[in-house]
């Protein structure tokens, strides 16, 4: 099983388009957005995702209108922290650098994925692989995306231009 990392799309759905089409080369069969969707429309264009797809708040998503529209399209929302197991692994999903890297910490995860920072990251603290997908947007950065294989407990960062 592959399982997509995304995260911080803001709003641009021609880059999410892409993200999605190379989640779909790359057979990945579930979905993880670690927030900043931004307007709540974007949750449709998440829908269109064969798979599974869980979503949790960023700094800036709209608290009131997108877990309505996520329960509308089928859409797994979390909130503010998502805690999933997933292919025998345990997730957590945050949007923050600084609760990842505690959450990684504390040995309860196999994999903790964050945002936020817009600048992919993967790394590991003791057995857990902390993981930043980077932007979809592609404001700081190359929009990428990350394929996680719960087999290995490992991830690939791939770029989306």
């Amino acid at each position: 099983m592959k399982i997509g990392v995304i995260s911080d799309t803001h709003d641009s759905i021609q880059n999410l388009q892409k993200a999605l089409t190379v989640l779909k080369e790359n057979k990945a069969e579930v979905l993880i957005h670690c927030g900043d969707l931004c307007a709540p429309f974007m949750i449709e264009e998440l829908a269109k995702f064969s798979g599974e797809v869980h979503c949790i708040f960023g700094n800036i998503d709209d608290k009131y209108h997108t877990p309505i529209k996520a329960k509308e399209f089928g859409i797994n929302f979390h909130g503010d922290l998502a805690e999933l197991e997933i292919a025998e692994r345990k997730i957590a999903v945050t949007h923050f650098p600084i609760i990842a890297h505690a959450l990684a910490s504390t040995g309860r995860y196999d994999a903790v994925f964050y945002g936020h920072t817009h600048t992919p990251d993967k790394q590991k603290i003791g057995k857990c692989l902390l993981l930043n997908p980077g932007e979809v947007m592609g404001r700081k950065n190359t929009p990428s995306i990350a394929i996680y294989n719960p087999e290995t407990n490992n991830a690939e960062i791939l770029q989306i231009e």
